[in-house]
């Protein structure tokens, strides 16, 4: 009997076992999404699942350097999409339409696609009143930065290993939000003193001590999800 027993205690353990992890393998499955972000030779590679579509939007910036604008009200809708490989513009018109958003226009610069803008509509059932509270949740959402386009040869900015796409948030204490902002702080400046400067690179925040003046830098005003800087601000 003993026997037996141990027989049944060690069925019925190895049943539990086998239980929990067929539960945790469940909830894995309802929480987990990912995102796949590829350009490559010309071609864009974007698989997603259940993915927030802020962070495809993000990844689609960072990799082929296209900003697309006019989905912000959507940014938080989860999305499962695919598209193996093709030009940009042809896979972000697959995504659009997966999207249903029907009205949007390509920008090129010597042939590259740099920027899509979507007119958004209102949608059936979506009232004015709902919508105007979307925009004011965007407002605290988001926020405006300065995006290094380009870094100008022998300048500080090459000499302190500045980086196309590393956002400017502040210069010398002072929050950037727009290129003209950054431009007017930068005036007052002379090349003999030292002023620091906060960078954001792959979500982490770096400090540059520079000369004040010319920094060497080509720049654009983007707007990005606030939770990109939470460190920054969190700080504040």
């Amino acid at each position: 009997m003993a026997n037996k027993n141990t027989v049944l205690k060690g069925g019925l353990f190895i049943f539990i076992v086998l239980q929990m992890y067929a539960t945790l393998g469940v909830a894995e499955d309802r929480i987990v999404s990912s995102v796949i972000v590829e350009f490559q030779q010309g071609k864009l590679v974007l698989q997603a699942e259940g993915t927030p579509l802020w962070k495809i939007l993000n990844g689609i910036r960072h990799k082929c350097l296209v900003e697309i604008s006019g989905l912000e009200l959507r940014v938080n809708e989860p999305i499962t999409f695919s598209s193996k490989g093709g030009a940009p513009e042809d896979v972000l018109k697959r995504l659009l339409r997966h999207l249903g958003e029907k009205k949007y226009a390509f920008e090129f610069i010597d042939e590259r696609l740099i920027r899509v803008s979507v007119v958004p509509g209102v949608r059936s059932g979506v009232s004015s009143l709902s919508v105007q509270m979307n925009e004011e949740v965007i407002k605290e959402k988001f926020v405006n930065v300065v995006r290094i386009q380009s870094v100008v040869d022998g300048s500080q900015a090459q000499t302190l290993d500045l980086w196309e796409g590393d956002l400017i948030i502040e210069y010398d204490g002072v929050k950037i939000s727009s290129t003209q902002g950054l431009i007017k702080e930068v005036k007052k400046k002379s090349h003999k003193e030292q002023v620091e400067m906060i960078v954001v690179r792959d979500h982490e925040l770096l400090r540059f001590v520079l000369n004040g003046g010319f920094i060497g830098v080509r720049i654009k005003t983007i707007t990005i999800p606030k939770g990109e800087l939470v460190n920054y601000y969190s700080e504040k």
